[in-house]
């Protein structure tokens, strides 16, 4: 990544665990797609409607060479935290629900943005394939 990322926390304390969670999925985006130039998340509360609603809204702003994918995702109660398994006593320290609801929301936001930049480089290698195709001349 050219640039740092930044990460901007509205309306909720900001928590060096989220914090560091988000810092590794960006390096995972970024080894993962390649090529970003900047990132900027962004996680803010947003108002609850209903009590089984994540009031967390997560943005994700990641620039990459010719364009841009901007994410703005309300996070749902749907996905799951991992838990160790391993059977050993060192396990991190147990993480508020609202923690964890936020992680959540953050996990959800990043793998659609991972999606959504499969799709723009798929996109622009199928744009360049097909201007390739109508410069190349055909032999006479």
């Amino acid at each position: 990544m050219t640039t740092e990322p930044t990460i901007t926390f509205r309306g909720i304390a900001a928590s060096p665990a989220l914090e560091e969670d988000i810092l590794d999925r960006v390096t995972k985006l970024d080894a993962s797609c390649g090529r970003i130039v900047s990132c900027h998340v962004t996680v803010e509360v947003g108002e609850r409607r209903y009590e089984s609603a994540s009031r967390y809204r997560v943005r994700i702003h990641v620039v990459v060479p010719h364009g841009e994918v901007v994410i703005a995702h309300d996070g749902g109660l749907q996905g799951k935290t991992r838990a160790s398994r391993d059977g050993d006593d060192t396990r991190p320290v147990e993480i508020s629900p609202e923690l964890q609801r936020a992680q959540i929301a953050v996990h959800q936001a990043f793998d659609l943005v991972k999606r959504q930049l499969q799709d723009f480089k798929a996109k622009r290698r199928s744009k360049s394939a097909a201007a390739r195709k109508r410069t190349t001349v055909a032999p006479a």
